[in-house]
């Protein structure tokens, strides 16, 4: 029975020092402060045509 208390604590020590998690990766080449978002691009008319066409499925599938 003591065995067993004994690996229970031993694994939820193991469990909570894990490893943490970071969202965005480190900054290794630059001391700057911000991250170089890429350039949106504004979409053309047949992009947006497409998309109504694509809104307007969707909306007719749900609604059915």
């Amino acid at each position: 029975m003591k065995t067993k208390c004994i690996f229970i604590l031993i694994i939820f020590a193991l469990l909570l020092s894990g490893c943490g998690y970071e969202k965005l990766p480190p900054k290794t080449d630059s001391s700057s402060q911000q991250y170089v978002l890429p350039k949106g691009e504004i979409p053309t008319e047949a992009d947006r045509e497409a998309l109504a066409e694509i809104r307007a499925e969707y909306e007719n599938y749900i609604t059915d």
